[in-house]
């Protein structure tokens, strides 16, 4: 039987004035239990509004902290666009030196390497020389030769 069928059914009886003591109980426990569904409806219905007013409010704070996050994220984004689009140059022309500042640094340091090597490697090709030269009386004194080379060494 539905609520509305209980309710009708008891002002029904309620106004007949005929009515039996064993239909007036049955009546009354249908109506208690009416009340304690309705109460636990009701209990059911607050817990559900609150949990509802929770999503919302979660639903509005996570708004509030996406909108700066996303700015965040599109920064970032653009920054690493950045970083792609110099590292895509460098590649394109190894010349550029603007994107990074130990890279002339590195060059200038590897060519001041590469000339050390060649003044090094013609020091001791003049020591070779001077050694194996048949005519040595006429070459260069081996003196010189050597202080060339130790000197390069930085000795």
């Amino acid at each position: 039987m539905s609520d509305t069928e209980i309710a009708d059914k008891l002002r029904d009886i309620a106004g007949s004035g005929r009515v039996a003591w064993g239909d007036e109980i049955g009546l009354l426990h249908a109506a208690a239990d009416i009340v304690e569904k309705h109460a636990e409806l009701k209990g059911k219905l607050a817990g559900m509004e609150e949990a509802l007013n929770k999503i919302g409010s979660d639903y509005i704070r996570m708004q509030r902290e996406r909108d700066p996050l996303a700015a965040e994220n599109a920064r970032l984004k653009n920054e690493l666009d950045d970083w792609h689009n110099a590292a895509a140059h460098v590649e394109a022309d190894h010349k550029d030196e603007v994107h990074c500042g130990c890279v002339p640094v590195l060059r200038k340091l590897n060519n001041d390497l590469k000339a050390e090597n060649a003044r090094l490697r013609d020091a001791a090709q003049a020591v070779i020389e001077r050694w194996e030269s048949p005519a040595w009386k006429e070459a260069e004194p081996t003196a010189a030769v050597i202080y060339r080379l130790r000197d390069e060494l930085g000795h």
